[in-house]
């Protein structure tokens, strides 16, 4: 008598969707985490909308962590990152650029004191950073290659805005931001700053199908200012839009990381 029940319940399961895994959405741990939830979140269920799939942000605690995940785990279906990062998985794991912020990189030296006019004035002298291999702190020691003639890192900071408040406090005479959080420190000084990189880039490691991948792609160029929900996207993570990616652009970048323990 049951089998006509067991028959029609495989039935209804072979007649119901599978449910598909969730892609991992990876940002860079330039926030705490509960502020990477509230910044990165509302691009994670963008997309999500995007494939009509379940996309699910990853929560890194620090820079040490995601640097070690970058290189060894298999399941960061997507990452959003810097320009360096960016190159490093393109060069060394095969990920593929999917869109990038129009907005170029750029990292600057702030000081608050006057006595500090150039770069030079900070050798021997605390500049907060964010942990390595964060860009600004990569970049520090692109500028300053000498240990015998260098500032003291510190980099003890969890978030961009840690190493502003440390020299408003006078806990060190630098802070290496990028450029648009520096545009909101009128008061403070710049004593250096770096060229223009490649803006933050969202990549795709080769499991993800490329139509999944051209869905998403689409999805990134589409966001605009113009859509209240997309505009909160945007502003979150301080871009105007994106734009299709040119790997040129990323060449040799990797190069950066050359003193990063693992590279």
């Amino acid at each position: 008598m049951f089998k006509p029940m067991i028959a029609l319940v495989a039935l209804l399961s072979l007649s119901l969707p599978l449910m598909a895994e969730p892609l991992n959405l990876a940002p860079h741990p330039v926030h705490y985490p509960d502020r990477q939830k509230q910044v990165f979140q509302p691009l994670a269920s963008y997309l999500q909308q995007a494939i009509a799939e379940p996309v699910r942000l990853l929560e890194f605690s620090n820079f040490h962590q995601y640097w070690a995940d970058l290189r060894k785990r298999e399941d960061l279906d997507l990452i959003l990152v810097e320009p360096h990062l960016a190159a490093y998985m393109i060069e060394k794991r095969d990920y593929i650029p999917l869109a990038v912020a129009n907005e170029s990189t750029r990292y600057v030296l702030l000081v608050s004191q006057p006595q500090f006019r150039k770069a030079e004035d900070l050798i021997g002298r605390k500049v907060s950073a964010l942990p390595s291999p964060s860009m600004g702190n990569v970049l520090l020691d692109e500028w300053f290659p000498n240990p015998l003639q260098r500032p003291l890192i510190d980099a003890t900071a969890r978030d961009w805005q840690d190493t502003i408040d440390a020299v408003f406090a006078e806990d060190t005479a630098a802070a290496m931001v990028p450029g648009f959080l520096a545009d909101q420190y009128p008061n403070l000084q710049l004593v250096k700053k770096s060229s223009d990189y490649p803006g933050l880039t969202l990549l795709a490691s080769e499991e993800v199908s490329e139509v999944k991948q051209k869905a998403i792609q689409d999805a990134m160029l589409a966001l605009s200012a113009d859509d209240p929900k997309q505009l909160e996207i945007l502003q979150e993570l301080n871009v105007t839009g994106f734009k299709i990616p040119d790997e040129d652009d990323y060449e040799d970048l990797e190069e950066l990381l050359k003193n990063t323990f693992g590279f």
